[in-house]
């Protein structure tokens, strides 16, 4: 849940997860698994626990008789600002039938997003790296001569 927190690193821990979920759920369901163990399997699998209580409710909703559109609208909140765009296009899916190929489609958006946004993190994570590294080189030429400047100062002041 941390990484799913760090403001440069999350967005791409969330897009991944979010395209595993979405992926499991379409293979799953297009190869005629039953509705009830494909979501039980896509939980198990989602890789993190936010994922899998998504896929739980959603589950749960669609169990109880609801559309997976509808049971993707109401758990929307649960995955933030992906979550409507899930929803809206689950609604294309029932009414084309195509639910399998909807989610396969949405699981490569949400892969290929994560993996533009990787690409970005060497330029940000560059100034960072460099701070760090003038810090530790600058706490080993402590190391290295202040020992002989106070040795230095001690043999002056003694004169």
């Amino acid at each position: 849940r941390l990484l799913v927190r760090l403001p440069v690193i999350g967005p791409v821990v969330r897009g991944l997860a979010l395209s595993r979920v979405l992926r499991t759920i379409g293979t799953l369901l297009g190869c005629g698994v039953d509705v009830r163990r494909a979501f039980r399997l896509t939980a198990e699998t989602a890789g993190h626990p936010d994922y899998a209580e998504y896929v739980g409710n959603i589950s749960s909703h669609v169990m109880e008789g609801d559309e997976y559109y509808e049971a993707f609208l109401r758990e929307r909140h649960l995955i933030g600002k992906d979550g409507q765009r899930i929803a809206n296009y689950m609604q294309i899916g029932s009414k084309t039938g195509e639910i399998s190929n909807i989610l396969e489609s949405l699981a490569d958006v949400q892969e290929e997003d994560a993996f533009r946004k990787t690409e970005k993190l060497p330029k940000i994570l560059e100034p960072i790296i460099m701070a760090v590294l003038a810090g530790v080189i600058g706490v080993i030429m402590a190391a290295v001569y202040l020992p002989t400047l106070l040795l230095a100062q001690e043999v002056l002041s003694k004169r």
